[in-house]
């Protein structure tokens, strides 16, 4: 006969309904002992897990399926927990699974910021206006050429993506688009001048063809009567103005809606480019009027030419602009 506390199966159901019976005893018993032996503790644990991996393994699964959110909260609670208490070790430990795995790490990174995009861009945005002469220096310091390169490159796998961006961009922001290409222009303005003519060597064709097709619709932008008009007025008709070259000839009463009176001398009046472009934007800004857009950007073209031509800088320009306005 197998005395009980020999026997296995007898001494397992005795100690269960011990531990029932004595559980707040024992818990406080337990914790003691952790207290008082952390590296024993600490080897137990090691070993028991190198021993039941497989079990372990399982059961975390099983736990994280029934409660995704709780699993994931304790992870990062215990994650932060571990990288207090080793802050160079867990760097170390994240540099080298960086460079081991870079198209993980990228993936992983391109997942979170599409994740939190909005909570990233506030986060950095309130960064910047809390350490505007640091980032100033960080954009002082930065490697455009590199940056530069890497943006070509995307391009280039990315076309389409990149077009429709820009083009939705453009779309939101006409005021913003219109000064980054201005700023653009005054900034380079021999690379562009340099790059147009290129570009219209080799697209010489499709050039003459805008350009007849651009007579076609316009047939009466310089007429006779508006070139003897023009030479007989010496001066911009416009208040306290005096200029006397480049001339442009307006409409007072607009063509669009007065063409019988396209060619009455008393309908014309005489200003130098920058006063032309001034009444046109200023009529399409207080009418909140965009059908006159591309004239618009003709006109400016011809009067920053006409500004660079005389000495007159563009930044004058634009101060009178917004006085008017």
């Amino acid at each position: 006969m197998i005395l009980p506390h020999k026997d296995p199966q007898k001494r397992k159901e005795y100690l269960r309904k011990y531990r029932e019976a004595n559980r707040e005893k024992l818990s406080e018993q337990h914790k003691k002992w952790r207290k008082e032996n952390p590296v024993k503790l600490k080897e137990i644990r090691q070993k028991s897990t190198l021993r039941n991996r497989e079990k372990i393994k399982e059961y975390q699964k099983k736990y994280y399926e029934a409660d995704p959110e709780k699993a994931k909260a304790i992870k990062r609670k215990s994650a932060k927990k571990a990288y207090k208490a080793n802050p160079e070790k867990f760097k170390e430990k994240s540099r080298k699974f960086v460079k081991e795995n870079p198209e993980k790490v990228k993936e992983s990174r391109l997942k979170s910021y599409s994740k939190n995009r909005e909570k990233l861009i506030e986060r950095m945005r309130k960064y910047r206006e809390a350490n505007p002469e640091k980032f100033k220096a960080y954009r002082k310091n930065r490697d455009y050429d590199k940056i530069n390169e890497s943006r070509r490159r995307l391009y280039k796998a990315n076309p389409e993506r990149y077009n429709a961006y820009g083009k939705r961009w453009k779309e939101a922001n006409p005021e913003k688009y219109r000064e980054v290409i201005k700023k653009s222009y005054r900034k380079n303005i021999e690379k562009h001048r340099e790059r147009f003519k290129k570009w219209y060597e080799a697209n010489i064709e499709y050039s003459k063809a805008r350009s007849r097709k651009y007579t076609q619709t316009h047939p009466r932008a310089q007429t006779e009567i508006m070139t003897e008009y023009r030479r007989s007025h010496k001066m911009c008709e416009w208040s306290y103005c005096g200029q006397s070259t480049s001339l442009h000839v307006h409409h007072i009463l607009p063509l669009s809606k007065y063409p019988e009176h396209i060619d009455e001398k008393w309908n014309f009046i005489c200003y130098c480019p920058f006063h032309h472009f001034a009444y046109h934007y200023a009529f399409s800004k207080n009418r909140n009027d965009n059908r006159i857009g591309n004239a618009l950007t003709m006109l400016w073209a011809r009067t920053e030419k006409w500004a660079l031509k005389n000495k007159i800088t563009i930044e004058d320009l634009e101060i009178e602009l917004a006085q008017m306005i």
